[in-house]
């Protein structure tokens, strides 16, 4: 929750797509992420 208090911006997809996911935190006209929280299998894939 400190990352809202603090101004950030959540980005919700309706379904994980490892691609996809790449693709939005690289892509330079989205806003910068500080903090990317998921489930440990997400990290494996």
């Amino acid at each position: 929750m400190s990352p809202l208090y603090a101004g950030g911006t959540v980005v919700m997809m309706n379904k994980f797509d490892a691609e996809q996911t790449w693709n939005h935190l690289l892509n330079d006209r989205n806003p910068s992420v500080n903090v990317f929280s998921a489930v440990p299998t997400i990290y494996i894939k």
